[in-house]
Formats: structure tokens, C-alpha cells, sequence
């Protein structure tokens, strides 16, 4: 609980999936705990988290023609949103991430299984790191 309120309380997120991806520990670590808190402090980290969510969908839906929107920085970005609407049991959230999710399945996976990372640098490490999420 302490490890928890303490990265809340002083973490400000990025928004950079590539960073942020590992702290699917803490989101998980609030899915598990979050009925035990007292009410003051899951509020506190459920507000944290819907905002860290609607940032990265706001982000999401004013993206641009780089190719981290559609390649594996963007799987994490899905992973991320997916994972927060599912630990605070968000119905609006988790309709917006099954959005994106499918979105990227179309815009990152060919219908042949190859994804963009993989026909833009040949290296099946980006592969995984696109599948991974």
C-alpha cells in the first residue's frame, strides 16, 4: 500500500509508452489491492488512473503520421489504457481501449501475420515488443 500511494503521489506520467510500460506492476498491484484501501486513498489512485488513461486516449485521438502511432509504442499505449480500465472495472474506459485495440490490430498486423515494425526494420525483437502487449 505505502509503494503504491508513494509512486502516486509522485509520479507524473509521460506518456511515453516505452518508459511507462512497466508499470503494468502497479496497475495490477492496485487491481489486487484496491478494495483493501481505505476510500480516501482508492479514490486518489482511481482519479490517477482515469487520468492517465484519458491522457493517453486524448493523445491517441490527436496523433499524427509518425510511426510510433501505429507500431509497437502504440501496442503499449493500448496495453497501458486496456489494463487501467480493466483495474478500476471502467465500462467507458475498456469500450475505448477495445477501440483502440482493434484499431492498431488493423493499422500493426498485416493479414499475413507480419507486423509493421517487422517490414519497417526487419528485427523480430520489435516483433515481440509489438505482440508482447
Amino acid at each position: 500500500r505505502r509503494y503504491l500511494m508513494a509512486w502516486v503521489a509522485t509520479y507524473r506520467p509521460s506518456f511515453n509508452p516505452i518508459d511507462e510500460t512497466g508499470f503494468d506492476a502497479l496497475i495490477d498491484t492496485y487491481a489486487i489491492i484496491g478494495r483493501s484501501l481505505p476510500p480516501d486513498k482508492r479514490a486518489r489512485v482511481r482519479e490517477y488512473l482515469h487520468a492517465w488513461a484519458t491522457g493517453y486516449i486524448e493523445a491517441i485521438g490527436h496523433h499524427n503520421t509518425q510511426p510510433t502511432w501505429t507500431n509497437n509504442w502504440q501496442s503499449h499505449r493500448v496495453k497501458l489504457v486496456t489494463m487501467m480500465a480493466v483495474a478500476l472495472d471502467d465500462t467507458l474506459l475498456f469500450d475505448a481501449a477495445r477501440t483502440l485495440f482493434r484499431a492498431q490490430i488493423a493499422a500493426n498486423i498485416a493479414p499475413d501475420g507480419e507486423t509493421l515494425d517487422f517490414r519497417e526494420r526487419d528485427a523480430l525483437h520489435y516483433v515481440v515488443y509489438d505482440l508482447q502487449p
